[in-house]
């Protein structure tokens, strides 16, 4: 199924974001020892959920936005 497909690409590929640009952000701060390392998992996690939840809550609207605009276009179905 394509939206799986989809899905699981998206949710894989923000997690890698969400790895780098937490590291990036607060990995200096972080191996100072000025956060501590739950602070910095809690940040890394936070990050990737918001964007998990965001990713798989626009999947039906945008499916059904594409399905509607194929019927309009006259686009037929793979």
């Amino acid at each position: 199924a394509l939206w799986l497909r989809n899905n699981l690409s998206t949710l894989t590929s923000q997690g890698i974001d969400s790895v780098v640009v937490i590291t990036v952000t607060f990995g200096a701060t972080l191996m100072k020892g000025e956060m501590l390392l739950t602070h910095f998992l809690i940040l890394l996690g936070s990050n990737y959920l918001f964007k998990m939840v965001a990713a798989l809550l626009d999947t039906i609207p945008f499916y059904y936005l594409v399905f509607k605009l194929k019927k309009e276009l006259q686009i037929a179905n793979d």
